[in-house]
């Protein structure tokens, strides 16, 4: 449910033009999950893996909803296309193994690579992000990752991913926005 309501959020926000998605990163993160998904269902993966497949629908929606009200950051460096190549191979590799532990570890590592531009976005204009999204993305991780009755891999490494993710761009955004805009007397 946190997923969802923030991801409603979310489009509420690019649709008001307060955050601008980076679209490199939201396109691959639309489809990393996707697969982990499957993974995760391959291995008998109950309830958790619904919250990885949210987080898929959630950047898909979004990566939607930018592109057709035109608020998203398209700039593309060489950057972004390596952390595309980079993550694009991620996602080759899982489909050449289709070894669900592996397919969850690329899954996460795609995804990662993915989430480069936004980090760097998020450094450089801390304004066009929304630190308490992945404030939320962070807690639903945390609650996924703490309320599951498994404790392997195939259930809990994508929560915990998130989890990581989610925190480490919240506290990016935070701290940035401060450095940038400093605090009145």
């Amino acid at each position: 449910m946190i997923n969802l309501v923030n991801g409603g959020i979310f489009v509420s926000q690019v649709v008001q033009r307060r955050i601008v998605p980076h679209m490199v990163t939201w396109l691959f993160w639309s489809i990393g999950p996707y697969l982990a998904f499957a993974a995760q269902l391959s291995e008998g993966v109950g309830l958790p893996a619904l919250v990885t497949f949210v987080v898929g629908l959630d950047p898909t929606v979004i990566f939607f909803v930018a592109l057709f009200y035109g608020n998203s950051t398209w700039r593309i460096s060489r950057f972004d296309v390596a952390c595309g190549v980079a993550a694009a191979v991620g996602l080759i590799l899982w489909a050449v193994f289709w070894e669900a532990r592996l397919a969850i570890l690329f899954a996460i590592v795609a995804d990662a690579l993915a989430a480069v531009p936004t980090f760097r976005k998020a450094f450089v204009d801390p304004a066009t992000e929304n630190w308490r999204l992945y404030g939320l993305l962070a807690a639903s991780g945390l609650i996924t990752y703490a309320s599951s009755p498994e404790r392997g891999f195939a259930v809990t490494a994508f929560a915990g991913y998130l989890a990581l993710l989610g925190i480490a761009l919240s506290v990016l955004i935070v701290i940035r926005s401060r450095q940038i805009t400093p605090a009145r007397p």
